[in-house]
């Protein structure tokens, strides 16, 4: 018998965070030369703001799985896990949004962009990239509205129009998915499918649990 039944919420977010470390790693070469003085400028940015989407990415899916196997199963949850670890989560995973996005388009300036600021804006384009940065943009605006959502359920209860705006988490890491697969960030591929994975252990876990 594992010791505690809160094994398999732990085994999906320490899971999650170490696959998103490591593909961090593995995908950024000479890691030491880009954050040494003699980088070339915005690298330094870029690479931390790259790290930070990939966490930003693996606890948003996190917390998606997690919140949806427990809704379908209310009663035996395949995750236990209290509404304020919920919040503290997600909480922890705006800020880390937030530092992925300032981050980018503080290297973006310091390359020498002179639109940096269009950046935050869903602007349309022929361009592959630019669309994929769009798509960002999108799910970086619709966050704010998420967030009331987690807030508010967390501080009163729960209204039809608080339940709705919380529920925009589904549409804010469709885009975001479809915004890292856009920039040429294959990887978010792997995180999703380990995420999966853990998902299915974690539930094939659960009778050692109890």
């Amino acid at each position: 018998m594992l010791a505690a039944p809160y094994i398999t919420t732990a085994l999906v977010y320490v899971g999650a965070i170490a696959t998103a470390v490591y593909l961090w790693l593995d995908n950024t070469p000479s890691l030491w030369t880009y954050l040494s003085a003699s980088a070339p400028a915005g690298q330094v940015e870029y690479v931390l703001s790259k790290l930070c989407g990939l966490l930003g990415v693996s606890l948003l899916l996190s917390q998606f799985i997690i919140g949806l196997s427990n809704r379908l199963a209310p009663k035996a949850p395949a995750f236990p896990h209290s509404t304020r670890l919920h919040a503290q989560i997600g909480l922890l995973t705006v800020v880390i949004v937030v530092l992925h996005v300032l981050l980018f388009i503080l290297a973006a300036k310091s390359r020498g962009d002179a639109h940096f600021y269009l950046l935050l804006l869903p602007l349309w384009s022929d361009d592959s990239y630019r669309q994929g940065l769009s798509l960002g943009a999108l799910a970086v605006w619709l966050l704010p509205a998420v967030t009331v959502g987690g807030v508010l359920r967390y501080f009163r209860p729960p209204t039809t129009t608080i339940r709705y705006l919380h529920r925009l988490v589904g549409i804010t890491i469709f885009l975001t998915i479809l915004h890292a697969l856009r920039v040429g960030s294959e990887i978010t591929l792997v995180v999703f499918l380990f995420l999966v994975g853990l998902w299915v252990l974690a539930w094939l876990l659960r009778p050692l649990v109890r």
